[in-house]
């Protein structure tokens, strides 16, 4: 796992065949569309040190405000909320 850059604007990734991209909203907030712009949901840092003394991260679904997914594994958390939107 790679932590990911707060200050990250822009990250590109595949999953399940396909290209997306996380971009940032705001400070510990970011987007997460496929690159043909279909919105997935959000990333957001909801605590900046957990136990393992890392950030920790949740994944948010369109107009949801309890979280898909939390923890440390940003990446996984991410394919989490894309899983969730393609299996729809």
């Amino acid at each position: 796992m790679t932590l990911i850059d707060a200050h990250s604007d822009r990250i590109l990734f595949e999953h399940r065949g396909g290209q997306y991209e996380l971009n940032r909203l705001a400070e510990g907030q970011w987007s997460i569309r496929s690159l043909d712009g279909r919105a997935f949901g959000t990333l957001q840092v909801i605590s900046p040190e957990g136990e393992e003394h890392l950030p920790v991260y949740g994944g948010f679904l369109p107009g949801e405000t309890d979280t898909l997914s939390e923890g440390s594994d940003w990446d996984g958390i991410v394919r989490d909320v894309i899983n969730n939107g393609l299996d729809r």
